[in-house]
């Protein structure tokens, strides 16, 4: 639901707003594999790689729905 919220907003000419998540849920990512590696528990990590590909995958949709809006 987090993310239809987030599409809606980056849709409506509010793309900061879908960049800062992005990037927060990227860094937030990054901290689970970290700690998910540190403790030596290979499950944690996944979740930590999972997120922070979905993070990268929203930020790029973000960016190119804006790059399509500003061509039309």
């Amino acid at each position: 639901m987090f993310v239809f919220v987030l599409g809606w907003l980056a849709q409506r000419c509010k793309g900061w707003v879908a960049l800062a998540t992005g990037s927060a849920l990227t860094a937030a990512g990054i901290a689970v594999f970290l700690a998910g590696f540190i403790t030596h528990q290979p499950l944690i990590s996944r979740v930590g790689v999972f997120i922070t590909v979905l993070a990268v995958v929203f930020i790029v949709r973000a960016i190119r729905d804006r790059h399509l809006r500003e061509r039309c």
